[in-house]
């Protein structure tokens, strides 16, 4: 990968996503410098290696999300309880009811198709695989203080996965570590309407939004750019699993983070069955 030989590792501290721009904002602006380091060097063109298509057959999408050991479908119980738990204490907090089956999901006005559902009725799409890294967040992310060298680390589930698989991965870290200032008080679906405003428009800039948003968006751009393809519902699917993934985990997630994992789910599973 670009710039990883010239990375002196010895002598560097891995950053969180909000050490790394909090380093980079000094005389830059941060989310600009952001998205040049992952769009230039790790999804750029020129690590032909990674993120090429074409070089394994495509698989259909509900096999894949549901037969592979990350989505497999046999590790839903636990996540739709992840998902309820964190409705419910939401619910509570805000006064609304909400209903989360393998069905469907409820949560005050707002109603969807579960990802699995909609995966029965348009699974027959297919998903490109190319070679990631695997394991893509803030945590196996390394760069130097002057900012321009950059490397990776912790490859064990590297290999042939989805193409967005990296892409997403990372977008979740982003979402749940960037945090500059404290976390504003958002209701749930609110942080529901931005997330399907971002799915729905990368180039759209949304006014308001937690700052997390803004880098997401522009890893999706360069989503965009690496693969010359609309998002569409392999991306919906792969995000809304993969937040849903993160809910099933006992991390000890915060409730801002919590929140936020729920609202891409949602969001991912309204975005999905359009």
């Amino acid at each position: 990968m670009e710039g990883t030989s010239r990375c002196p590792l010895c002598r560097e501290s891995r950053l969180s996503v909000p050490d790394l721009l909090a380093l980079l904002g000094n005389n830059h602006e941060p989310v600009v410098i952001f998205s040049l380091l992952l769009g230039q060097r790790i999804f750029s063109s020129n690590a032909t290696a990674w993120y090429t298509l074409k070089k394994a057959k495509p698989q259909r999408l509900d096999d894949y999300f549901s037969n592979s050991e990350e989505y497999k479908l046999s590790k839903d119980d636990r996540r739709l309880a992840g998902l309820r738990a964190v409705l419910s204490e939401v619910g509570a907090d805000e006064g609304v009811s909400s209903t989360v089956s393998t069905d469907a999901i409820r949560f005050r006005t707002f109603e969807c198709g579960s990802l699995r559902r909609t995966l029965a009725k348009k699974g027959a799409g297919q998903i490109e695989l190319c070679f990631g890294h695997g394991d893509l967040n803030a945590n196996n992310i390394f760069i130097d203080s002057s900012g321009r060298n950059l490397a990776m680390i912790d490859f064990e589930y590297s290999g042939l996965d989805h193409c967005y698989k990296d892409f997403v991965s990372l977008e979740s870290s982003i979402r749940l570590e960037f945090r500059t200032t404290a976390f504003p008080d958002f209701k749930l679906i609110d942080l529901v309407e931005i997330e399907m405003k971002l799915l729905h428009d990368p180039n759209q800039v949304i006014a308001g939004a937690p700052e997390y948003v803004e880098p997401i968006r522009e890893l999706r751009k360069a989503a965009i750019t690496r693969f010359s393809t609309p998002l569409a519902l392999n991306y919906f699917i792969a995000v809304g699993l993969h937040s849903l993934k993160l809910l099933g985990v006992p991390a000890g997630w915060r409730p801002d983070q919590r929140k936020v994992l729920a609202a891409a789910a949602l969001a991912s599973a309204r975005c999905a069955e359009r």
